[in-house]
């Protein structure tokens, strides 16, 4: 199960348990991980310096957990 998963399905109690403990940072990570490779993120479009194919990539939320794929 990813990271992403988690949060999703625990956002809720989570928030409800810990909310008022939670730092502006804390927040901003959790929403990033939460938004991280989904259309909400947004896409690249990434093009080959040798032969110019482009391809659109999903954009990361830039913290390397192990639970993301890195692609």
């Amino acid at each position: 199960m990813q990271l992403a998963a988690i949060l999703d399905q625990y956002h809720d109690s989570f928030q409800t348990k810990y909310g008022s403990r939670l730092l502006p940072g804390h927040l901003r990570a959790i929403d990033a991980i939460s938004r991280c490779r989904t259309p909400q993120a947004g896409q690249l479009l990434v093009q080959c310096l040798d032969c110019g194919h482009e391809t659109c990539r999903p954009r990361s939320c830039g913290r390397q957990l192990p639970s993301m794929p890195k692609s």
